[in-house]
């Protein structure tokens, strides 16, 4: 029997562009498409370009994460991560789900990235980890029936990264497999919650998901890459242009030196010419004196 899990009600609906709070798709009619809003059933079990209206929050989460998980992935032939895409467990009497992300191993390497849709047992593939961002409208399904149907599939881990939900409430739970089925994962007060399967460490920190290696160094995804890459492109900016202004001294000083010797040249040459001036003169003076006495 599962774990015991208080599922959020459902907030009441907006009143603005209701029919599409939570997304829509595109259903053919005739020779047209109408826009159709989805339902909290085609959240659970989309299809294939299914829509969904997103904040900007749960975005740059999903984000950051994938960013983290692909950085794991590319460490190990066989992992593979695959965001906001259809996943068919082929488990009887659970329909496909569209996980914010999902972490598999021995993921066929040769897998069509075009198809919609991923067949996990036909693949063979081993799902570790399933990752939720939850929203306004939805949140009480990742915590309800998505929750106990994952349980259900046998997924090891699930996380939810609760950014929808009161500041009363959890920002980041998760849970693991066990043979009662789903536990929660304790909480390092510190370092957070930790995920064998892939050594990372999940936490809060300054309102946003943070993760960590195995050592609790924190990972940085898109954004702080690029800043990172920013600074160290001026560190070297400022180092070339230290570098350049040295050579151009040393080139000036180069410069200096060699017309220095130049001059030295110009005046040992024009004293080796001097020098030899007088040695004619010496000559024909003594030649004219010889002469003289003649």
């Amino acid at each position: 029997m599962s774990a015991e899990l208080k599922t959020p009600p459902p907030l009441s609906p907006r009143l603005d562009d209701d029919a599409f709070r939570i997304g829509y798709r595109y259903v053919r009619n005739g020779d047209d498409f109408d826009m159709v809003g989805l339902t909290e059933e085609d959240f659970l079990h989309p299809l294939e370009e299914d829509r969904f209206m997103l904040v900007d929050k749960h975005s740059a989460t999903v984000a950051y994460l994938r960013n983290v998980l692909d950085e794991v992935a590319a460490t190990e032939p066989g992992l593979r991560v695959l965001a906001d895409h259809r996943i068919d467990w082929q488990v009887e009497g659970i329909r496909p789900h569209g996980p914010d992300l999902v972490m598999f191993r021995s993921f066929p390497g040769d897998w069509d990235t075009m198809r919609g849709t991923f067949l996990v047992k036909d693949e063979k593939a081993v799902p570790l980890l399933v990752i939720e961002v939850t929203s306004r409208e939805t949140r009480h399904v990742d915590f309800g029936r998505k929750y106990r149907q994952l349980e259900q599939v046998g997924i090891p881990y699930y996380l939810i990264a609760d950014i929808a939900g009161s500041d009363d409430d959890p920002k980041l739970v998760a849970f693991r497999r066990t043979r009662r089925g789903f536990r929660p994962v304790l909480e390092d007060p510190t370092l957070g919650i930790f995920i064998p399967e892939i050594d990372l460490w999940f936490r809060w920190s300054n309102d946003r998901v943070v993760a960590a290696d195995v050592d609790g160094n924190d990972l940085p995804g898109f954004v702080e890459l690029a800043q990172l890459l920013r600074r160290t492109e001026f560190q070297l900016d400022d180092e070339k242009q230290r570098a350049d202004s040295e050579q151009q001294r040393a080139d000036s000083e180069q410069l200096k030196a060699t017309a220095a010797e130049q001059r030295a040249s110009s005046a040992e040459q024009r004293a080796d010419d001097l020098m030899r001036e007088l040695a004619e003169l010496k000559v024909r003076l003594t030649q004219s004196k010889t002469e003289s006495g003649s």
